[in-house]
């Protein structure tokens, strides 16, 4: 479910931004922003343990 929001947001929030200066760069970041943002709380729900 999580992916088919980011499907329909994304292009949202690119078509916001990106007749800003530096939109698509600032478009970019909001997108690595939430992907580490996700990584995190997956990392934390697994117990924060690190597999080898």
């Amino acid at each position: 479910a999580a992916f088919a929001v980011g499907q329909i947001v994304g292009p949202m929030v690119v078509s916001a931004l990106v007749h800003r200066p530096y939109g698509f760069t600032a478009a970019l970041l909001a997108a690595a922003a939430v992907l580490l943002l996700a990584a995190l709380s997956l990392w934390r729900s697994s117990g924060g343990e690190t597999r080898a």
